[in-house]
């Protein structure tokens, strides 16, 4: 006893799918292949239809700048904006604290005590680190 057409497996691409699992999606194939198979030719007939699918399927799939490589583009753009948002607003702060350092002495010294470490030839210096 053979199985009913939308029970038996067919090949696609090399692999042999057997659509029992999925009797949904054999129904819908089924159909589809029957729809084909009725108005398959003049659809084949009608050249810029032809061309049309083609030149999609071309330039979604098989193009240099095909929609996989523009989502990753755009992802890259946002991630590059926003990174660009932040070193603006670095900049920002470092000019802040350049302007403070050249108009103060005081302030230049104190700068290189907590930044650099720095100190008098006199003095000791001890660092203390906490634990976190």
């Amino acid at each position: 006893m053979k199985a009913p057409a939308f029970c038996r497996g067919f090949f696609y691409f090399g692999r042999n799918l057997n659509l029992c699992r999925w009797p949904e999606l054999a129904r819908i194939f089924n159909a589809m292949m029957k729809l084909l198979k009725t108005y398959g030719r003049k659809l084949i007939r009608n050249f810029y239809l032809v061309v049309g699918l083609a030149f999609l399927v071309w330039m979604s799939v098989f193009d240099t700048n095909n929609w996989l490589n523009q989502y990753r583009l755009r992802s890259k753009l946002e991630k590059l904006k926003e990174e660009e948002v932040y070193y603006l607003e670095q900049i920002e702060v470092v000019q802040k604290d350049r302007q403070e350092l050249l108009s103060n002495k005081r302030s230049i010294e104190k700068f290189a005590r907590e930044k650099y470490l720095m100190k008098k030839p006199s003095e000791d210096l001890f660092v203390i680190e906490y634990k976190k």
